[in-house]
């Protein structure tokens, strides 16, 4: 779900375009001169709109587009107010996975380079998540999110538009690869992300938003249409199984909004129907995986022997995770499931911790939904809740290294933030805001 172990540090040179580096400059002043919420929504906005391989090697250390971005919004956030938020049990967690992994890689590995490179990680993961858990504070600086979130998506659908038309993706210039990859004759776009897949994510993890923003008649109704639209769009030109899949079970959580006092036992339900399948089924439960192909060319039937892989050689990744599983067989060293790269990267600890993560962010949406009363409020975390569903889901399929991690640490931001809000509650006023 965070880049290789190869991407950080050695001796490439700068490869950012001179466009990209002015754009870049003027954002930087935006981000000092402007309110606090600016850093958040030009840094959003800015991250996904341009390829994650845009970078300045600084001292042999690769800085790519996001942690350029990163290190100005963190002094402009230092020269404003400081950094300041109330830390929940999901902070608490995500800083130990992140450490806990730094120090099972560095072990495992003993080299400079890779101690670098898990310096790099931690940059991403703590700049990327403190930074909106710092920036968002209210119920507008949220929406103001949102709405810069939508006009992202929209440059990315009408890339990916063009891309569809021409066979030829218009960020070339910026280190894409210039012509469009096509499986079983579909042109697969993929816009400014690194893969197909990796854009199709990201369209369906936006999409719940914007659809339940929707449905509660928030104002500014042209942003959430021009959202749900534009994630619609990136899903569909993707031409990729996992995000049609992904974006379907969003849609699918958002259903259930009606039973949300029952999803205990729909849990629970659903549990013990899936250890009684693996027990009656043949192949093992997770072979289902490799049968909900919705578009001909998936590669299904690989993502579940990766699982089989996984689960046969537990002997060899659980202390201390291991160096690479190309001897696992053919295709095995593609890490295109996040559980198990966090397995293989981080032994059993990073994996429980990992797990331990989302765990953290539905106890948060579960609590507050049975403490808040204002349906509008409820609708919002429901929302957050098929959004990190969406991403459950996909983390079978793909494992996220390029702008889809903005997105991800994105969704456990704003969970975090209302735990922090509805916590720290002194009236009514606060759970009657429609938004946070």
């Amino acid at each position: 779900m965070e880049e290789s172990i190869t991407t950080f540090g050695g001796d490439a040179a700068t490869t950012i375009h001179p466009i990209v580096l002015t754009i870049f400059i003027i954002a930087a002043v935006f981000m000092l001169i402007g309110p606090k919420r600016r850093i958040a929504t030009l840094f959003l906005f800015w991250s996904l709109v341009f390829p994650i391989n845009q970078e300045v090697v600084v001292a042999g250390l690769n800085l790519n587009s996001i942690r350029i971005l990163i290190i100005v919004a963190f002094v402009s956030l230092y020269l404003k107010s400081g950094f300041k938020i109330e830390v929940t049990n999901l902070d608490r967690i995500i800083v130990v996975w992140a450490i806990a992994k730094v120090a099972v890689v560095t072990v495992l590995w003993q080299q400079t380079a890779v101690f670098v490179n898990m310096m790099g990680f931690l940059m991403t993961t703590f700049g990327i998540y403190f930074l909106f858990r710092a920036t968002i504070t209210d119920g507008e600086d949220l929406d103001w999110l949102l709405k810069n979130l939508a006009a992202a998506s929209l440059v990315i659908a009408l890339s990916m538009t063009v891309e569809q038309i021409t066979g030829r993706n218009v960020f070339a210039d910026l280190g894409q690869s210039a012509l469009s990859a096509v499986r079983k004759g579909r042109l697969r776009a993929q816009g400014p992300f690194q893969h197909p897949i990796s854009a199709g994510m990201f369209g369906a993890v936006i999409l719940p938003l914007y659809i339940m923003q929707l449905y509660r008649r928030r104002p500014n109704k042209i942003f959430w249409i021009m959202g749900a639209g534009a994630a619609f769009v990136i899903v569909l030109f993707s031409s990729s199984s996992g995000p049609v899949l992904s974006c379907l079970a969003g849609i699918g959580a958002l259903l259930f909004w009606k039973f949300r006092y029952q999803m205990r036992m729909i849990r629970w339900s659903t549990i013990f129907c899936l250890v009684a399948l693996h027990l009656i089924m043949k192949a093992p439960v997770w072979a289902l995986i490799g049968r909900v192909g919705v578009l001909s060319g998936s590669t299904g039937y690989h993502r579940v022997d990766l699982i089989n892989k996984f689960v046969g050689n537990f002997d060899e990744w659980w202390f201390l995770g291991t160096k690479g599983t190309r001897h696992w067989g053919y295709g095995m060293d593609d890490m295109i499931n996040t559980f198990v790269k966090q397995g293989v990267e981080g032994g059993l600890l990073g994996f429980v911790l990992f797990i331990l993560v989302i765990a953290a962010a539905y106890k948060i949406i579960g609590e507050r939904i049975n403490a808040v009363k204002d349906p509008s409020h409820q609708l919002l975390l429901w929302a957050l809740g098929a959004s990190l569903f969406v991403h459950i889901v996909g983390f079978f399929g793909i494992s996220y290294w390029d702008q889809q991690l903005v997105i991800w640490y994105l969704i456990l931001a704003i969970i975090a933030t209302f735990k922090v809000k509805s916590a720290t509650a002194v009236n009514e006023r606060v759970y009657a805001d429609p938004v946070i």
